[in-house]
């Protein structure tokens, strides 16, 4: 998000995953 880049990167893995 704005000061979460870690958890963004997680979140696009687990899109690119499902």
């Amino acid at each position: 998000a704005v000061n979460d880049p870690f958890i963004e990167t997680k979140y696009a893995a687990y899109m690119l995953k499902y």
